[in-house]
């Protein structure tokens, strides 16, 4: 694994958005010492998604974010109710 804890934080998130595992799922095998702070950035980015993708939409003038951002992003939809 990577020793830069942002880019296990990436590769966290990229295995629950792309693969559909649960959080807890994606942190197993990390280090006890850099897993509470994983699991807070990881759990606060999922919370947030929702919003997260609104302001990027919101800031795209004619057409949405596109790249792996926008495949991310789509992976899993908001409902709007």
């Amino acid at each position: 694994m990577t020793h830069y804890p942002r880019q296990l934080a990436v590769r966290v998130l990229t295995r629950v958005f792309n693969d559909r595992v649960f959080l807890e799922a994606a942190l197993e095998g990390v280090s006890r010492d850099i897993r509470p702070w994983l699991q807070e950035v990881c759990s606060g980015t999922l919370r947030w998604y929702g919003r997260l993708e609104l302001v990027l939409d919101s800031v795209s003038l004619k057409e949405k974010p596109t790249g792996w951002l926008r495949k991310i992003l789509n992976a899993f939809p908001v409902d709007s109710d």
